[in-house]
């Protein structure tokens, strides 16, 4: 008996390898595929997550490259020391249209500045406006000093006493000490404007001898006696 010699063909091997290769990729690919979720974005493609955030990035670059072309100009507002002490709130109108708060917190300084943001970017700039205090009848910051003078009498320089001073928030009794001259500075902690920490300053008061308005015999008599004996 003669053996059966059996040809196998690469082209009916090639042909089988690759059907059962598509059949398997079917099959994974049935596997594999994503199912619609009914979680709201998670079926958004990412790149049109990103092309939205760029767009918003685009707005706000355009928004702020417009308020940059726009000039700024710049207000000055007397503020009483009072209101420094207690903080200010104002308005600012622009173009007679459009009207903008704005605050400056307690304790202003003289030559604050405050920057009011624009309303329309496009049609106004910022206004940078500048805070001062405005004249005082008794008294003149310094800083968060304040400061403020009282008349006293000889006899006060000499003997001392006391007198109320009038500060921002309410009288005050201060004590002359004896032999007080007119370079006599009587510092009152705690009565001055509030300053970076929170802390109120001082209060300098300033003293300035008076001598009598009418000639006064007695007081004559003593300045001549006294010279006498620092002459003898």
């Amino acid at each position: 008996m003669k053996p059966v010699l059996r040809k196998w063909s690469s082209t009916s091997s090639g042909e089988a390898a690759a059907k059962q290769a598509r059949q398997s990729d079917q099959d994974t690919g049935s596997t594999n595929e994503r199912k619609r979720a009914d979680a709201p974005g998670l079926d958004e493609d990412p790149l049109d997550a990103l092309d939205e955030l760029f767009a918003k990035w685009k707005s706000r670059h355009h928004s702020h490259a417009a308020q940059s072309d726009t000039p700024l100009t710049n207000q000055q507002i007397e503020i009483p020391l009072e209101t420094a002490l207690t903080g200010y709130r104002g308005e600012i109108v622009f173009g007679d249209v459009h009207t903008v708060s704005f605050t400056s917190p307690p304790g202003t300084l003289d030559g604050t500045e405050v920057r009011v943001p624009s309303p329309d970017p496009d049609a106004f700039g910022d206004i940078l406006v500048t805070l001062r205090h405005a004249q005082h009848p008794r008294m003149r910051a310094a800083g968060a000093d304040l400061h403020g003078e009282h008349a006293i009498s000889l006899t006060e320089a000499v003997l001392g006493g006391s007198f109320v001073f009038m500060s921002l928030d309410g009288p005050v009794r201060i004590t002359i000490p004896e032999w007080s001259g007119s370079d006599t500075v009587l510092r009152i902690p705690g009565k001055g404007l509030p300053s970076a920490d929170g802390e109120r300053a001082a209060l300098h008061v300033h003293l300035r001898v008076l001598l009598p308005e009418k000639p006064d015999s007695r007081l004559i008599d003593l300045m001549r006696s006294n010279r006498r004996s620092w002459f003898m």
